[in-house]
């Protein structure tokens, strides 16, 4: 079982060896020689680690996943899941784990190509052409998330992708699929809704809102 806490600083090592065995694996079509020994230089600096918040993942006590943030949850500095790991939504958990913490209006990243789908999977958009610094390729994204009202037991905010899945269940009530069947189409199943919920997020997002309850009524 997968248990994920915010890291102490005595394990930041830890996080470290895992995002290099990690990036050395995933990333190899994104850096030469130069880009390799600059990523090295760059995870071993203790001055700007000492910056970042680091959120672990566990399984049996063995760290499977990092993720790491600057400026409160404004920026992802390293996000790495040991691959045997992936696609088991553990990476999304750790994701949603710490910006519950760390709620921004937006968050950045320089994304690796290998992880460009993962990113769009939570709501992250490309913003700009694949930057080579120092031997290292990187595409930056950025994800929007507008707060605007946050209360002890609820949160009004902008919907996200991953709202998807619970949205397909709420509008098996007929009472609520009655006020949202001009927005989207009728079909049944979350294989036939989630692309086009996809869709009508990225055409109406400025429309549409979530309340997101912080206990089941």
């Amino acid at each position: 079982m997968n248990n994920i806490r915010q890291l102490t600083k005595d394990e930041y090592p830890k996080a470290i060896e895992l995002s290099w065995q990690v990036f050395t694996i995933t990333g190899k079509e994104d850096f030469n020689n130069e880009g390799l020994e600059f990523f090295k230089s760059f995870i071993y600096n203790e001055k700007y680690i000492d910056e970042i918040t680091f959120y672990g993942s566990f399984n049996n006590k063995v760290l499977t996943g990092i993720l790491g943030i600057k400026s409160n949850g404004k920026h992802i500095s390293l996000f790495f899941i040991k691959p045997e790991y992936h696609r088991h939504g553990l990476g999304k958990k750790l994701f949603h784990y710490a910006s519950t913490l760390h709620p921004s209006i937006e968050t950045t990243v320089n994304s690796s190509t290998y992880a460009i789908p993962f990113y769009q999977s939570l709501g992250f958009a490309v913003v700009g052409e694949k930057q080579n610094y120092h031997g290292l390729c990187s595409t930056p994204m950025r994800r929007y998330h507008a707060v605007f009202v946050q209360k002890n037991k609820y949160t009004l905010r902008t919907w996200q992708t991953e709202d998807a899945h619970s949205l397909v269940q709420e509008l098996n009530n007929k009472k609520i699929w009655d006020n949202c069947r001009n927005v989207f189409p009728t079909l049944t199943g979350w294989n036939m809704q989630k692309p086009l919920l996809t869709s009508s997020r990225k055409k109406k997002a400025f429309m549409i809102f979530v309340l997101k309850l912080m206990e089941k009524p």
